[in-house]
């Protein structure tokens, strides 16, 4: 009974079974990984030479019936140059049909060969003697033996008697139109079953001819597989067939005109049957072992659970965590416990970024104006704003011309959305204390806790993605650095007031300086001769003299405040 109150026999029976099953699986994979499959490499590999073996002593001896045929057809044209007929001399038809049984019986792959005249008086001749060819035979012959691929003999299937035959024209007063055919019938069962002796049971072998017509030997039921395949099927592979692994082989050969493919099916199992069952039965072994141990294991842990069990009964009660797994449901609970803690911190974040932004927008609106000094620095620090001796800037941004090369294409509110997120993105990369205090039609205001930065790289940043996304110049004002939060309203409304020291040019500007420039000349000249022109009604030449006044203005002086001056005296 200490086992089952400590767990320690459920432990140690653990411990045991692990040491039993992990050799058994062990040696079940050492075999298949290690002796299995090199088993079935090494027989395909084998298989492979065997078969391109028996396929080269094949096209060897295919060659040599080709040449010995050509040759004896050759001294056959240059002994008779006439038509050979039935009632030619009957020591020549002996001789032929001496000559027919001797080629006959020079390979092994030969059924019989024979000579067809097929003139005037149809006959043929073979090894066992002449006979007459009727109509029917004649014009059935002329069918089967005539050559259409521009030689004097070729390799041809028939199809209606299932044979292959290797046909020659003989005839040497018809080159064009022949008569006279040499023809060689192959025994295809002895090529096949020569073919197929060297498999292993249960196996297949096969022959196409020009990969459409098929010959089997073997089991029929792989035959199926073998006709679908093209030319494109060359070398070994491995087929699945019915659950079973088959090794096949395909090797390709040339024959005049047509192209010969031998397949080998061989399957694997028989190959590696005796080191596939011990592996199987290692699994098995240790499959029933396994059950075996989570049988006890789950009866032991019933018991090891209960105080588990007891405890998730107070947490969640009797009924709502039972419909679910357990574990699954504390980590449901967990994950959910963890999504609704970022929600409320982002919702704090979110809370407290408006609060920090209300403040500045407060004080620099004046809300606060009767706190002393002391006073604003502890309300900034209660709303989060570690201020300390570092002082503070102020930074006010001004959409300006589209560039040269953009349209006018896109909507203001979508320019100051990415506005305000550009400059609050790229702010926080340089000053960890900012918020945006206000910003409307291309202004933005912001406020940042001054630290040691280069103010030139954030410039830099800032004016370089702004002219990237929202394609347009910008103006950047830059405060002093303060120190005092009760001059914020002063150093906003002067800020504000700066940026009509702007150049009227299309480019990027910094202005960092408070120094206005003198105030620019008036010309007295060009508004005497816009009076002239009002008064006399010359609306043209009014329009020319206020343009040559601008453009005097501009040139003397670009920059914004400059020209409203004039434009306000005019």
């Amino acid at each position: 009974m200490k086992y089952f109150k400590t767990g320690g026999f459920h432990r140690k029976l653990q411990l045991a079974s692990l040491w039993i099953v992990v050799p058994l699986l062990a040696v079940a994979i050492f075999l298949h990984a290690y002796l299995i499959g090199p088993l079935q490499r090494s027989y395909q590999e084998l298989n492979n030479r065997q078969v391109e073996g028996i396929v080269s002593n094949i096209n060897q001896q295919f060659s040599q019936l080709e040449v010995t045929l050509s040759v004896w057809g050759q001294s056959f044209q240059r002994r008779y140059q006439e038509d050979l007929l039935e009632t030619t001399n009957y020591q020549t038809l002996i001789q032929l049909s001496e000559e027919l049984f001797y080629l006959t019986n020079s390979s092994n792959y030969v059924n019989r060969i024979g000579i067809y005249s097929l003139g005037e008086a149809p006959f043929g001749i073979e090894s066992g003697g002449t006979y007459e060819l009727t109509l029917e035979q004649t014009k059935t012959a002329f069918e089967r033996y005539r050559i259409d691929n521009g030689r004097q003999y070729q390799w041809k299937i028939i199809e209606e008697e299932d044979e292959l035959i290797f046909v020659q024209n003989i005839d040497s007063q018809g080159e064009d139109q022949p008569k006279i055919f040499l023809v060689a019938t192959i025994d295809e069962q002895s090529l096949l079953k020569y073919f197929y002796d060297t498999q292993i049971e249960n196996g297949l072998a096969a022959i196409s001819f020009n990969h459409e017509s098929f010959r089997f030997i073997g089991d029929q039921n792989l035959a199926n597989v073998i006709q679908p395949l093209s030319e494109e099927h060359q070398g070994t592979w491995v087929e699945s067939i019915n659950g079973n692994d088959y090794s096949m082989i395909a090797v390709n050969s040339t024959r005049l005109n047509q192209i010969w493919t031998f397949y080998t099916v061989v399957p694997l199992a028989l190959i590696t049957e005796p080191v596939t069952h011990l592996a199987r039965v290692l699994i098995v072994v240790s499959i029933l072992f396994i059950a075996c141990v989570a049988v006890m294991s789950l009866f032991l842990a019933k018991k090891q659970y209960q105080p588990f069990e007891k405890t998730m009964d107070q947490l969640f009660g009797n009924t709502q965590w039972k419909k679910e797994n357990d574990l699954e449901f504390l980590v449901d609970r967990w994950q959910q416990l963890s999504r609704e803690k970022g929600l409320l911190q982002n919702q704090a974040e979110r809370f407290q970024d408006s609060l920090k932004r209300q403040v500045i927008q407060h004080l620099m609106e004046g809300y606060y104006g009767y706190l002393s000094e002391e006073e604003s620095q502890q309300l900034l620090q209660q709303k989060n704003w570690r201020l300390g001796d570092q002082g503070y800037r102020l930074f006010y941004f001004q959409l300006n011309d589209l560039l040269s090369n953009q349209a006018n294409s896109q909507d203001e509110t979508h320019i100051l959305f990415a506005l305000e997120n550009i400059i609050a993105d790229v702010t926080a990369m340089f000053f960890p204390e900012s918020t945006i205090v206000s910003s409307n039609e291309g202004r933005i205001l912001v406020f940042v806790v001054n630290q040691e930065q280069q103010l030139t790289d954030y410039f830099t940043m800032v004016t370089k993605q702004i002219n990237l996304i929202v394609c347009r110049y910008v103006t950047i004002v830059s405060s002093q650095q303060e120190t005092e939060i009760r001059k914020l309203p002063e150093v906003a409304q002067r800020l504000k007031k700066q940026i009509h020291l702007q150049q009227l040019i299309p480019e990027n500007q910094v202005l960092q300086g408070e120094n206005m420039r003198p105030l620019p000349k008036y010309s007295l000249s060009q508004e005497n001769l816009i009076l002239t022109a009002l008064k006399s009604g010359y609306h043209e030449e009014l329009q020319r003299s206020v343009q040559r006044f601008l453009e005097q203005v501009v040139a003397e002086n670009n920059q914004q405040a400059a020209v409203i001056y004039v434009v306000n005296r005019l």
